[in-house]
C-alpha cells in the first residue's frame, strides 16, 4: 500500500486529456511512430488506444492530476506496467515488479536512456498510472520511474515538482498487453 502523504491533488481530469499528455510526450517522435507502424497500426494514436487504453479502461477510470513530492522515495513502491517486452526483459517472467525490482536488474541499472534522466531529469512530462487494488501501475513513464528509483539508491533527491495523472481503475486486475 502506498503512503499519500506525499501526493498533493491539484485537480480531477479526463482521460482525453491524459491521453494528451501521453501523445506530448511520444506521439510526435519518429521512433515511436515508426513503432506503431511496423506493429501494423495506422498511427501512434490507433496502436495506444487499441493495444493500451481500450485493455487497461482508461476511459472508465477516474482521473486526477497529482504532485508527488519527494518522487524519488514514492515511486521505487509503483509497479511497471504490466507490457510483454518488460514481463520478458525485465520482470523475470513475473506479471509485475515494483521499480525497486525492476532497478535491481543489470540492465536497467546500466541503461543510457535512464542515466541520462537521471542526469537530467523531464518535468515537463507527466507521468501516467493506473491505480487497481491500493497498486499503482505506470503505464507511461516507465523510464522516468526508474531514473526516480535509481536516483533515490543512490540518494539523490529530485527537488522539483514531478506531475502524475493517476486513474482510480474500475478493473481487478490490468491485463497483459502489447
Amino acid at each position: 500500500m502506498i503512503n499519500r502523504d506525499n501526493f498533493k491533488f491539484i485537480r480531477p481530469i479526463k482521460w482525453e486529456e491524459v491521453f494528451l499528455f501521453w501523445y506530448q510526450c511520444e506521439g510526435q517522435r519518429q521512433n515511436w511512430i515508426d513503432l506503431a507502424k511496423k506493429n501494423g497500426f495506422e498511427s501512434w494514436s490507433d496502436w495506444r488506444t487499441t493495444s493500451y487504453a481500450i485493455p487497461f479502461d482508461c476511459n472508465n477510470a477516474s482521473w486526477g492530476l497529482y504532485e508527488i513530492s519527494n518522487a524519488e522515495k514514492v515511486v521505487p513502491k509503483f509497479y511497471g506496467g504490466p507490457f510483454k517486452s518488460w514481463i520478458k526483459h525485465y520482470y523475470n517472467n513475473a506479471k509485475e515488479k515494483t521499480f525497486n525490482e525492476i532497478v535491481e536488474q543489470t540492465d536497467i541499472s546500466n541503461n543510457k536512456t535512464i542515466k541520462s534522466i537521471v542526469a537530467d531529469f523531464p518535468l515537463d512530462k507527466i507521468i501516467i498510472c493506473l491505480e487497481v487494488n491500493d497498486k499503482i501501475y505506470t503505464i507511461e513513464g516507465m523510464h522516468r520511474c526508474c531514473a526516480l528509483t535509481a536516483m533515490n539508491k543512490q540518494n539523490k533527491s529530485i527537488f522539483k515538482k514531478v506531475y502524475f495523472a493517476i486513474g482510480k481503475s474500475l478493473l481487478k486486475e490490468l491485463p497483459i498487453v502489447f
